[in-house]
């Protein structure tokens, strides 16, 4: 693939501006979330995110496409943890260290990204895929942690609207 001078810079600019409106969005919320606002957290040009993505909702696009790729990573780590779970009360302790705080690596602020993604998933096709590939993937996780029972799938999806619902309350 030819590259132009400085295009490998340019991708690295607008990197930096993908996980500067993550940062964004985690600490603030959707109004937070604005051109100006994120060139000024990654130390680039508005005319830069403006050429790139043209409008938020297209630069929303790749910061959900992002966002959901950690949350995939999170999951398949808590599909780790639940291969060892064999009991419905191994994956109840495993279900209270990822969702209610004990997990570790999982900083709050995450939540308020993801519930703000579900939201702009409402009245938004283009994100409504995002949305739908994380909570396809927390099911999955949540089936994982109780593969043993017969109704796995079920407490997976039961389970992922718990989780759903819990990070609605706290933001």
């Amino acid at each position: 693939r030819d590259m132009k001078p400085g295009s490998s810079n340019l991708a690295a600019e607008l990197d930096g501006a993908v996980d500067a409106a993550i940062a964004l969005l985690r600490e603030k919320g959707m109004p937070a979330v604005s051109f100006r606002l994120i060139a000024e957290r990654a130390g680039i040009h508005p005319a830069t995110l403006q050429s790139r993505y043209g409008t938020k909702r297209a630069l929303l696009d790749r910061v959900f496409a992002v966002l959901v790729e950690e949350e995939i990573r999170y999951c398949r780590n808590v599909e780790v943890l639940a291969s060892h779970a064999r009991t419905h009360a191994e994956g109840a302790k495993l279900f209270g260290l990822v969702v209610c705080g004990g997990g570790g690596e999982r900083e709050p602020t995450r939540d308020l990204a993801l519930v703000e993604m579900l939201i702009a998933a409402v009245r938004d096709p283009l994100i409504r895929p995002h949305a739908d590939r994380w909570i396809t993937h927390m099911q999955r996780s949540w089936a994982a942690a109780f593969v043993f029972a017969p109704d796995s799938a079920d407490l997976g999806w039961f389970l992922t609207e718990l989780q759903v619902g819990l990070m609605i309350a706290s933001v």
